[in-house]
């Protein structure tokens, strides 16, 4: 629960429950406790000279895309609820060391793959998911996602683009079979808890090596998705030819999901920020350059043109984004051009939704006349 400026911040506020009723300053009621922030909501506060409300948490992720995607897209959220229902009997199985159901959730990826990657520019969309409900769930099927995209942009075959992403969907599962309280601690974790957590590569191994519907690509997700090139990763520290094709692959979906996503410890960057780290970790000899350059290239040329949210409370639009210098994109804010230089002085903390872009763009249009 916090106090959220909504004249500076809107999409702070935005897929959130108020905390308390609200009235107008004659006392007529506004809105009601529990309800759901929209940006028709916040237009009619901002009407009523009310700039700062008490929210709660972020509504659930299946909500929040609802409200992302709206009425365009219906293909593909429905495909995605599928999804996430259908992996969670595959979660409670899997924390009761029970056989997992996997054939429905692998079937139902394979659509979700293929609308994922002829449709929208869903990464976009994946990313300005807000709050770390049931995070390994959705970090799960996000990274299948990305781990496909990864593929996709290699050539693969149609067949091993899906592979490549069941291999992310599944790379997660050993989590299970870590103890919640270190999964979700909100601070920083001991020695002991950060050799405990490094074990779900093994878990989840071991967790799926029994399964008759579980390919060999997808154990190696499992296993593999925390090592590195030069072998400082875990759990083998495995390093150069040893680490599969598919372990690479997956490292790179899971470190740009990861930190542009909210989890227990730590607020989410914004995917800029997350291509950075991946393009530092190619250069260090981490991350694989055949794999994660492509990615890295199409997912800046992706974004170009895109608006984000900036750390002064305003919108810009991205204009070129600058490889040498990609946190820092040259930006068109409030009628005016900013350099990647100037753009130095404020941070792109997440891209806006459509929601956003659309109110952000008619109070420009309202403003100019």
């Amino acid at each position: 629960m916090e106090w959220v400026d909504i004249k500076q911040f809107p999409y702070l506020a935005l897929d959130r429950k108020v905390e308390e009723d609200i009235f107008s300053g004659a006392g007529h009621l506004l809105l009601r406790k529990g309800m759901i922030l929209t940006t028709h909501h916040v237009a009619q506060l901002l009407q009523h000279d009310i700039r700062k409300i008490r929210l709660g948490e972020s509504t659930s992720v299946l909500e929040q895309m609802t409200g992302k995607l709206g009425e365009k897209h219906q293909t593909f959220l429905a495909l995605y609820q599928k999804q996430y229902e259908s992996l969670r009997p595959v979660f409670e199985a899997a924390e009761n060391n029970e056989l997992l159901p996997l054939e429905e959730p692998l079937v139902l990826f394979e659509d979700l793959i293929e609308e994922a990657l002829n449709g929208i520019n869903l990464l976009e969309v994946l990313q300005q998911m807000q709050g770390h409900s049931e995070y390994t769930l959705r970090h799960s099927i996000h990274v299948g996602l990305i781990s496909s995209l990864i593929a996709q942009l290699q050539n693969f075959s149609k067949e091993h683009v899906l592979e490549i992403g069941k291999s992310g969907l599944m790379h997660d599962i050993g989590k299970l079979k870590i103890s919640n309280d270190i999964i979700q601690k909100p601070g920083a974790l001991t020695n002991e808890e950060f050799t405990e957590i490094k074990k779900h590569p093994e878990k989840g191994y071991d967790l799926l090596q029994t399964n008759p519907v579980v390919s060999e690509m997808m154990l190696l997700g499992a296993l593999e998705h925390h090592e590195r090139i030069d072998g400082s990763g875990y759990p083998h520290r495995k390093k150069g030819e040893k680490l599969s094709e598919t372990g690479r692959i997956v490292a790179i979906a899971d470190v740009f999901d990861a930190i542009s996503s909210d989890r227990s410890y730590k607020r989410k960057r914004s995917p800029l920020t997350a291509l950075k780290v991946i393009s530092d970790d190619i250069f260090a000899g981490r991350l694989s350059s055949k794999l994660g350059m492509p990615f890295v290239g199409h997912m800046l040329s992706s974004y170009t043109g895109s608006y984000a949210y900036l750390s002064d409370g305003r919108i810009g639009q991205i204009i070129q984004i600058p490889l040498e210098n990609m946190e820092h994109p040259m930006l068109y804010v409030e009628g005016k051009m900013l350099s990647a230089e100037e753009s130095k002085e404020v941070e792109i903390i997440d891209f806006a939704d459509a929601r956003s872009k659309k109110m952000y763009l008619e109070k420009e249009r309202a403003e100019a006349f």
